[in-house]
C-alpha cells in the first residue's frame, strides 16, 4: 500500500516536472527518460495517429538540437504523452525554427509565413490542400516571396487564413507590415557603369 502511494506521488511529481518544459530538447529528453529511453518513447508515439512514421534517429536529432521539427509534430508528441502546458517549449521552438530558416531564407516575410505553416502542418506539401490548390502553386508563390518580389496581398492573406490566424491579431498585423515593406528589402541591381 505504501509502495503504491509512493509510486503515485512519484508519477504526479514527474508529470509536474514535464508539464512546463524550458526547451524542445528538454521536452523530448524528459519524455524519453519517463518512458525508459528514446526507443520506448518512439514505440509509444507510433501508436498515435499521425506519429506512426516517427523514428528514434529523428528524436535523437531533436534532443541534440540538430533538428527542429514542425510545431504540429511536437504538439502531437506532447499531447500523446499527456503534457499539459507547452507554452515555453513553443516559444523555444519558434526561436529555433526562425533561426534555422534564417540560414537559408533571406526574406523575413517568407520566414514568418513558414513558421505559421509549421505550426499547423508538417510541410508545405501537407499545407497546400488547405488552400485548395496544387503544391506547385504554393512553391512558386514562396519563391517570389523569398526574393521579396511584389506579390498581391490576397496571396499572403489566403495563407494566413488557411493557417487559422485571426485577422484582428498581432501576428496578422506583423505579417501585413512585412508584406508592405518587402519591396524596400528587395536588392536593387548595382550600377554597372564603369566610368
Amino acid at each position: 500500500m505504501l509502495i503504491a502511494f509512493l509510486c503515485r506521488v512519484s508519477a504526479v511529481a514527474h508529470r509536474a516536472r514535464t508539464s512546463r518544459q524550458r526547451s524542445v530538447s528538454e521536452l523530448i529528453t524528459l519524455l524519453a527518460r519517463r518512458e525508459g529511453g528514446l526507443a520506448p518513447l518512439v514505440r509509444l508515439l507510433r501508436k498515435t495517429p499521425g506519429l506512426d512514421g516517427l523514428s528514434t534517429v529523428r528524436l535523437r536529432g531533436v534532443v541534440r538540437g540538430d533538428e527542429t521539427p514542425p510545431w504540429c509534430l511536437l504538439f502531437a508528441i506532447g499531447a500523446a504523452c499527456g503534457v499539459e502546458d507547452l507554452t515555453i517549449a513553443h516559444h523555444d521552438w519558434a526561436d529555433r525554427y526562425r533561426t534555422a530558416l534564417e540560414s537559408w531564407c533571406p526574406s523575413p516575410l517568407g520566414i514568418e509565413l513558414r513558421v505559421l505553416i509549421a505550426e499547423v502542418a508538417p510541410s508545405l506539401r501537407a499545407f497546400s490542400p488547405r488552400l485548395g490548390f496544387n503544391y506547385s502553386v504554393l512553391t512558386r508563390e514562396f519563391q517570389r516571396i523569398d526574393r521579396d518580389e511584389p506579390i498581391k496581398w490576397f496571396h499572403v492573406e489566403r495563407i494566413l487564413r488557411a493557417a487559422g490566424l485571426p485577422p484582428d491579431g498581432d501576428r496578422w498585423r506583423e505579417v501585413r507590415a512585412l508584406w508592405s515593406t518587402a519591396d524596400s528589402r528587395r536588392k536593387k541591381p548595382g550600377n554597372t557603369f564603369n566610368g
